[in-house]
């Protein structure tokens, strides 16, 4: 894995078919099916080494990277999530079951009534959000 070679992992989730990886100084990859663009913008492929995933992140960082079947979230550390891949049964909870390209950002104060997200769970075709005062949206 000659991308990860200089890198620190610090956390690692994994999907049906395809897993991200964040490192201790921010940097974001991912690995496996790409189907649906679950991993990154390029092409539909299968990535069999890690790619990095060159996300644009103003004044904030990825707290935490969570992977379902075909899609992939990430909390950031400014009360946004990122959400990407395949939405086809509204796991997103966008209003819509549209697929999503890299960096659809949801702010979830506009989404979840200004509460802050503080864990999300996914699994096969959906998305959980706790947030701190122990309300699942």
């Amino acid at each position: 894995m000659t991308a990860l070679k200089n890198h620190t992992i610090t956390q690692i989730d994994t999907g049906y078919k395809h897993s991200l990886i964040l490192t201790e100084d921010g940097s974001l990859f991912g690995v496996g099916s790409n189907e649906y663009n679950q991993v990154d913008n390029s092409t539909i492929e299968l990535h069999l080494e890690p790619v990095k995933i060159n996300i644009s992140l103003i004044d904030t960082t990825i707290r935490k990277i969570i992977v379902g079947r075909y899609h992939s979230t990430l909390l950031l550390s400014n009360n946004t999530l990122a959400s990407f891949g395949d939405n086809i049964r509204g796991q997103f909870g966008i209003g819509n079951n549209e697929n999503q390209r890299l960096q659809a950002f949801m702010n979830t104060s506009q989404l979840f009534e200004n509460c802050k997200i503080s864990q999300i769970a996914t699994y096969f075709n959906h998305s959980l959000f706790l947030d701190v005062h122990g309300h699942i949206y």
